[in-house]
């Protein structure tokens, strides 16, 4: 990371293939999600490197879409806590 300044070309390394490497894996590993979304966000972080801080924020992206992907639909069921039934086509007014 030292040997990067701020106006090499992220072309000439392995660092897109990397991110690539790694978002992949979180997307296809849910349970390594945080672990690699906190990896990838220390990249994002960076002020050093435009490049490299776009790279990130790409992959980010990526991590989180395809993580919503593998989570599926969000589904509105409601569930009373004290009788654990479900309570979703049910209209409670007070």
């Amino acid at each position: 990371m030292e040997q990067i300044s701020k106006d090499d070309s992220l072309d000439q390394t392995n660092f897109v293939h990397f991110f690539e490497l790694i978002t992949a894996f979180g997307v296809t590993h849910p349970q390594l999600f945080r672990r690699i979304r906190r990896y990838l966000m220390r990249f994002a972080a960076l002020e050093e490197n435009a490049g490299l801080k776009k790279l990130a924020d790409a992959s980010l992206d990526a991590l989180v879409v395809g993580f919503r992907e593998w989570l599926g639909v969000n589904r509105k069921i409601a569930v009373d806590l004290e009788t654990e039934k479900n309570t979703s086509g049910r209209c409670n007014h007070f």
